[in-house]
């Protein structure tokens, strides 16, 4: 007795492959987020991490580290042989385990000396946020960070009289910080791409102000002043009364905070706790500016 064995035919198994087809394409968007989630996670920890560092700082000290260490300001953003620039990001290594790394510093030279940059050729995850996948590697082999401190309020150079809590040759101590810990930024997300000098540089590299909006205003760190986006040229009419003569603008604004995060940046406040903030008020990166935060 012959039996007929029916298998697929060809029609049956194109609805099969397109079925599957379409259930992959409904599977990768979840799958991205729940990954970007996990990125998006382990970068809140790390801006948390670099928070509880300064604050730890802060007990042993009685004030937050200088923002930058320099003669006098404002800072320059560009290297220079006598240019000092270091940055509160080596001042807490020993608050993140990395004290090791803290004792390869000379301390006598600034921080672009060739003995000073070996132990910034070290990669930190720490310092760096998961979500962004450009290169981390900059000059002469030093790497990135994704996280900056705070320096100032409004759009400005970094300064010596910035109302921020790391700034040029600052030492904030907690009683200073007059609108509240829980409502005055400490440190925040950047993208690498504007990243020039490293971790350890205190210049735009780490240190920014509220810029106006995440991922927009300020963010890249212009190459001159003709790559400067019209909002900011637009600002530049009253900054520039107050910038020195005969330095280019694009060397002397840090930039504002942005990230790789759709939305807004992680934001560790001054009192350690990390919130995602889409709209970078400048009264949250102000210490002392007296105005009064319902939310954020």
């Amino acid at each position: 007795m012959t039996r007929n064995r029916r298998g697929f035919t060809f029609i049956e198994l194109l609805i099969v492959i397109a079925i599957i087809a379409v259930l992959v394409a409904l599977l990768l968007p979840a799958i991205h987020q729940c990954r970007e989630a996990a990125r998006r996670a382990a970068c809140k920890n790390n801006v948390a991490q670099l928070a509880l560092a300064l604050q730890n700082y802060e007990m042993a000290f009685g004030v937050l580290p200088p923002g930058t260490v320099d003669d006098a300001g404002p800072i320059v953003n560009e290297p220079s042989a006598d240019a000092y620039h270091i940055s509160w990001t080596v001042h807490i290594l020993p608050y993140v385990e990395l004290k090791n790394v803290y004792n390869h510093f000379d301390f006598r030279e600034g921080v672009y000396h060739p003995r000073n940059l070996s132990p910034q050729q070290r990669r930190f995850e720490l310092f760096l946020c998961p979500s962004d996948g450009s290169p981390a590697n900059v000059a002469d082999g030093r790497f990135a960070t994704n996280y900056a401190g705070v320096h100032n309020g409004a759009v400005s150079p970094i300064s010596d009289d910035n109302d921020g809590l790391l700034y040029l040759n600052s030492s904030v101590r907690y009683a200073d910080i007059y609108d509240g810990s829980s409502y005055t930024v400490l440190v925040a997300e950047k993208m690498r791409p504007a990243e020039v000098w490293g971790w350890a540089s205190g210049t735009r590299d780490t240190l920014r102000n509220s810029g106006v909006l995440p991922n927009g205003l300020f963010y890249s760190g212009a190459e001159s002043d003709n790559d400067l986006d019209w909002k900011t040229q637009r600002l530049l009419g009253d900054i520039r009364r107050n910038l020195p003569e005969g330095v280019p603008p694009h060397l002397l604004l840090p930039g504002g905070f942005s990230s790789q995060h759709s939305g807004g940046v992680n934001c560790g406040l001054a009192d350690g706790s990390v919130r995602f903030i889409s709209r970078m008020d400048p009264a949250l990166c102000s210490r002392n500016d007296g105005t009064m935060l319902v939310d954020f």
